[in-house]
């Protein structure tokens, strides 16, 4: 019996095959593509080329009505005097760009505030005045690259603030599905809202200009309230930032560089302290809370096609037992 001919080298493929194959790797184990790169000069080409890279990012892309979410390979957690990246696959960040110590913190000293289009908001501070005596960056996890802002012009005493991080191209015609972005593509916004005696204020910079714009003043009553350190939400063409206690959220538009105050609904017996906003797969404003061992989900019905009030989509139970989830 004659032996099976032998199996045509990996450089014979035709490309075309195997960057369909390649394209088809999980997101989850990303360590897959550098394996397959190491196979052979023609795939390390494919893998590392412009094109595949685009096509592997827009392939596994979660798409919803209100925009497109790439996979979530890890997630960056504050601890003691930095931030850890916490993995959800094989994904790790290489030491370099980590800058990463024995003990796993990023950058130290600085401390995650926002996350978005690649891109993650870091802040540090300086002085006895925190949290206004502080620094503000926007690093690149994709290259490790930091870029520190200009000092922030503070309105007159302010008593609190919060800070949000986007794709410039989020309020301009031009539209972006930001594949592009992680990776240092493009130029970024960084908005930052607060409230003082007097005033809500506003200040945006553009990486683009290279500075920061001149405050703008709220229209819409003083909240009585300080804005929280919690993750801001894009919802539509609008940034909501959380108050403190929990009774209401700062809309910040982003094409009038308008404030308003949101209402959240209300909480009958659960902890509204510690309800999150999100931004729903529809697009809409979501919120969401738990009360013992359920999860409660909101969305709100924005204008112009709603009255701006909330709905309860939905409840997810969970098994709880102790101090830990199962």
């Amino acid at each position: 019996m004659e032996a099976d001919p032998p199996l045509p080298p990996a450089s014979a493929l035709m490309e075309e095959l195997v960057e369909e194959v390649l394209l088809r790797f999980p997101p989850a184990d990303p360590a897959s593509l550098v394996r397959a790169a190491l196979v052979c000069r023609r795939w390390r080409r494919i893998v590392t080329g412009p094109r595949f890279r685009r096509r592997y990012r827009d392939l596994h892309l979660h798409r919803g009505r209100g925009g497109s979410h790439p996979p979530m390979l890890g997630f960056l957690a504050n601890a003691g005097a930095g931030t850890r990246f916490v993995p959800t696959s094989t994904f790790r960040l290489a030491p370099a760009r980590a800058r990463a110590p024995a003990d796993g913190l990023l950058l130290g000293g600085w401390r995650a505030l926002d996350a978005r289009h690649g891109r993650a908001l870091l802040r540090r501070d300086t002085g006895r005045d925190a949290p206004v005596d502080c620094e503000l960056a926007v690093w690149d996890p994709a290259t490790g690259r930091r870029t520190d802002l200009p000092r922030l012009p503070w309105s007159p005493y302010p008593y609190s603030w919060n800070a949000a991080v986007l794709c410039a191209a989020t309020i301009t015609a031009s539209a972006c599905d930001h594949l592009d972005c992680c990776g240092g593509g493009g130029h970024f916004l960084v908005v930052v809202v607060g409230t003082n005696h007097a005033e809500m204020f506003s200040h945006v910079y553009s990486s683009e200009a290279g500075a920061w714009n001149a405050s703008a003043s709220a229209s819409a009553r003083h909240p009585d309230d300080n804005v929280d350190f919690a993750p801001s939400a894009l919802a539509g063409n609008a940034l909501y930032f959380a108050f403190q206690t929990g009774a209401a959220a700062l809309e910040y538009d982003l094409g009038t560089r308008e404030m308003a105050v949101v209402r959240l609904p209300p909480p009958p017996r659960l902890d509204w302290q510690r309800a999150v906003l999100a931004t729903r797969d529809d697009g809409r404003l979501g919120l969401a809370t738990a009360g013992k061992s359920t999860i409660y989900l909101w969305a709100r019905e924005a204008p112009p096609r709603g009255d701006g009030s909330w709905v309860q989509t939905n409840y997810l139970l969970a098994n709880y037992k102790g101090n830990e989830w199962k």
